[in-house]
């Protein structure tokens, strides 16, 4: 009855935070962050700039809960689960520090810029390249910790043998994606923006499925004899 819950509850989380952070970001506005010349108006212009990342964090925070739910399950069959929790608690605090920085900071020099006379310009710019800076080395730190987890949570489905092993590949590869586009926005920034796009698009359809294999299995669990 325990697993069944946790299972179900997992699967819970796992659709609606994504969902919840796909609908705050509709808000968000700046369809080029590396351009941030050209996005910094939109930021200082957008009156639900702390909402959206209070929406994003949120939605962030159930995905790491599911993750983690998951892990716990699999903790007393693979050691590796310990691990990706661990990965998936330092995502989750970094995600908090960089939304702190995207939600509050970068507005506020958005809109100093903004505001700035013209022979201030140059210098409110550089402001806000170096809030930018920050944001983009916890962006980094975010999505590496995710895709560890992710890694991890992979390995201890797959040795575990608790959910089907093709679940746990596809988690690895997720994650792998994660890991790379940490990387790059570690060390390159917001350039490969759009290949970022795409690793979260794998992350979502992976949830997807993961949250209905979790809810079928949860329906194993109760049948007779189970």
């Amino acid at each position: 009855m325990k697993q069944r819950n946790v299972r179900r509850f997992a699967s819970v989380l796992m659709i609606a935070g994504p969902v919840i952070a796909i609908v705050a970001g509709r808000f968000h506005g700046g369809a080029d962050p590396q351009n941030l010349l050209g996005v910094l108006p939109e930021y200082a212009a957008n009156p639900y700039w702390k909402a959206v990342h209070l929406g994003q964090f949120l939605g962030f925070l159930l995905i790491v809960g599911a993750l983690l739910l998951v892990l716990n399950d699999l903790r007393p069959a693979s050691p590796l689960a310990m691990l990706g929790g661990v990965a998936a608690v330092v995502a989750a605090s970094s995600y908090a520090a960089n939304q702190a920085v995207d939600g509050i900071a970068i507005q506020f020099v958005a809109r100093a810029f903004v505001e700035a006379p013209a022979q201030e310009r140059a210098m409110a710019l550089s402001i806000a390249e170096a809030v930018r800076h920050i944001e983009q080395g916890l962006s980094g730190m975010v999505a590496i910790n995710l895709g560890i987890a992710l890694a991890l949570l992979g390995g201890a489905i797959i040795l575990s043998r608790a959910l089907p092993s093709w679940l746990g590949w596809t988690a690895a590869l997720a994650g792998a994606a994660q890991l790379v586009i940490g990387i790059s926005l570690y060390f390159l920034g917001f350039s490969q923006h759009v290949l970022a796009f795409w690793a979260g698009v794998s992350l979502l359809i992976w949830m997807l499925v993961a949250a209905v294999v979790l809810w079928r299995r949860s329906d194993d669990d109760t049948a007779p004899g189970a």
